[in-house]
């Protein structure tokens, strides 16, 4: 038996991922019985973490501030005025 093409059609018609009933989202595993997006099987409480934070107002609302770069946070109206005052 090959590894490549032949053994992918073997996969096919079967479902890993079903609708899960707490969060609505296709990511419930139908044999391990754990939700991939909200954790339902595995945890009470729902699966979240502090890297998925976005800001809820203000400048750049939706945006997760971590992953940007300090110039973009502060945006280009300051990089301006420093700019114009040398």
């Amino acid at each position: 038996m090959s590894k490549g093409t032949p053994s992918k059609g073997k996969r096919s018609g079967k479902k890993t991922h079903v609708i899960c009933r707490r969060c609505g989202q296709h990511t419930y595993h139908a044999q391990h019985k754990e939700c991939a997006s909200c954790g339902f099987g595995a945890t009470k409480g729902i699966r979240r973490f502090s890297w998925q934070a976005k800001r809820k107002f203000g400048f750049m609302k939706g945006r997760n501030l971590s992953k940007l770069a300090q110039k973009s946070i502060r945006g280009r109206a300051s990089s301006a005025k420093r700019k114009h005052n040398k």
